[in-house]
């Protein structure tokens, strides 16, 4: 199986994973999942929440979700990663990121992540 290019947070053990599953079935999905123009084939945040979904028996349609649309590659990957690290799920450091990213995209993210939370 291909790695998908947008999963930066590592999988789920099987005890944090069956407490999303109870999760979804007390509460629904909370937090939309973040896909590219390709909706469900090319998700940047919120792989967890749908493998969950699915394996709940949910279809696409009832999986909340955002499209974002005309990001370049990189900037899909720095998405992921971002989001993952102002969330607290990743080690990588913020600064470590940001420090490749021009003004306005740091403007862009810090408001996407504000939106989020």
């Amino acid at each position: 199986m291909k790695k998908d290019p947008y999963q930066t947070f590592k999988p789920l053990n099987t005890e944090a994973f069956a407490g999303l599953l109870e999760s979804i079935k007390l509460l629904g999905i909370l937090q939309p999942v973040i896909t590219d123009e390709k909706k469900f084939k090319g998700i940047i945040d919120g792989h967890h929440r749908y493998k969950a979904a699915k394996s709940l028996g949910w279809k696409d349609d009832d999986i909340p979700y955002t499209i974002v649309t005309g990001l370049s590659e990189d900037a899909k990957r720095l998405l992921s990663r971002s989001l993952n690290i102002a969330s607290g799920r990743s080690t990588i450091h913020m600064g470590r990121v940001l420090r490749f990213l021009g003004r306005w995209w740091r403007r862009f993210v810090q408001k996407v992540v504000w939106l989020l939370i």
